[in-house]
């Protein structure tokens, strides 16, 4: 499977490197496929096979694939990619007009967590929204999240309205300009114009409730977090309001972190695993992928693809397969399994199967010492979730 694999993927290389050079016209700009690593080359190719279709499709079938967006399957992949170039690729980005929805389909929020290089892009969106239809508070989102007030009031006093230029050049720290800014808010909210409405409250400094918009009334978690990562990022390259965001609406916790309840996790197993990657917590990140029966409360929760699976017999999502074995030799996973087998060994316990079988990279048997009697010997080198996660996998194919 492994080495099939790695056949694919040289021979998709190949296949991009043809592409490029029969090209008549490249860009300066233009980006190699060749410097991508694996992660990056399998999102590009499944970003190209969206676009695709996107060209392809039926109109009703277009308006479909545009809803569901990039599968989860492939936007993990891009998550844990270290090529930069991978945003560059992006066609509406190469082009210079890229919407936020365009990117929302491609999974922005979830896999660009460099700060600097999120304010780059949507600097980039700010300038298209503004450019579309000449309105500044189109692109006033995206300014305010970045705090950057005064290019609003510029993009107002391009545009000669003289109320709006005005009421920008006011100092929205005191309290009754604050609350002129809550106050628009909460009347473009009853107009149900919601992004707008999002804008005034960052304008207020109120970033929770321009968050409960992006999640309540737009639902959209993406731009979520992508707002609570400008706000706050100059703080911390992982916020606070964007642990909680993660805690409430991915893990199944409270705001803090605490009282899991995996009812109320979210159904998909890669944006747990994203998430928890995020958080440090890199163990849990690989665990959460083969975890069965998560997220039957969550708003997200498909009724029908779960009777499909079960209908097949299956405990696990067969696509998680690739990703769980690239990802079960993360250096990182690694690392802290060595070290955690290194503090039991050193307290004097007996290390426990599941840690020592943790640490197994490709082999699925190998040799642990056994402390007190002092020899060899052997052990299964997979755990039970993942024993279920082979043969799921091998009866889907099957």
């Amino acid at each position: 499977m492994v080495i099939a694999e790695r056949f694919a993927i040289d021979a998709a290389k190949n296949a991009l490197s043809k592409e490029s050079s029969a090209a008549e016209v490249k860009t300066e700009g233009e980006k190699s496929a060749e410097s991508l690593d694996d992660c990056g080359l399998r999102y590009l190719l499944a970003m190209k096979h969206f676009t695709y279709l996107q060209r392809c499709l039926p109109i009703k079938q277009r308006a479909q694939l545009q809803k569901q967006g990039l599968g989860t399957e492939n936007i993990i992949w891009a998550f844990h990619s270290e090529s930069e170039e991978l945003l560059d690729m992006i066609p509406s980005v190469s082009k210079g007009t890229p919407t936020w929805n365009e990117l929302r389909e491609l999974g922005i929020g979830w896999w660009v967590t460099n700060n600097s290089a999120l304010k780059k892009i949507i600097e980039k969106v700010a300038k298209a929204a503004f450019q579309r239809n000449q309105d500044p508070l189109d692109a006033a989102v995206f300014y305010l999240a970045m705090k950057k007030k005064s290019l609003v009031w510029g993009l107002y006093r391009s545009v000669k309205d003289e109320r709006m230029t005005a009421f920008f050049k006011n100092n929205f720290s005191e309290e009754r300009w604050r609350k002129a800014a809550l106050k628009n808010a909460f009347a473009l909210l009853g107009k149900q114009r919601f992004l707008h409405a999002a804008a005034f409250f960052l304008l207020s400094g109120s970033l929770k409730d321009a968050i409960d918009i992006c999640i309540d009334k737009l639902h959209d978690l993406q731009l979520a977090m992508v707002i609570s990562r400008l706000y706050e990022g100059d703080v911390s390259p992982t916020p606070s309001s964007l642990k909680v965001l993660l805690n409430l609406h991915v893990l199944g916790c409270s705001s803090d972190g605490s009282e899991y309840e995996s009812a109320k996790a979210h159904p998909d197993p890669f944006l747990r695993s994203i998430a928890k990657w995020i958080q440090k917590d890199y163990s849990g990140s690989l665990n959460t992928l083969v975890c069965p029966n998560i997220g039957n409360l969550h708003p997200e929760f498909n009724q029908d693809e779960a009777l499909a699976l079960k209908r097949k017999k299956l405990d696990a999502d067969p696509s998680v397969f690739n990703f769980y074995i690239y990802l079960r030799t993360h250096p990182l996973i690694t690392r802290h399994n060595l070290a955690s087998k290194k503090a039991e060994l050193a307290s004097g316990a007996s290390p426990a199967k599941e840690s020592s079988s943790a640490i197994m990279l490709s082999r699925f048997r190998g040799e642990s010492v056994d402390g007190r009697a002092g020899f060899a010997i052997s052990e299964d080198g997979v755990t039970q979730l993942e024993r279920r996660l082979y043969f799921s996998t091998a009866h889907f194919h099957l």
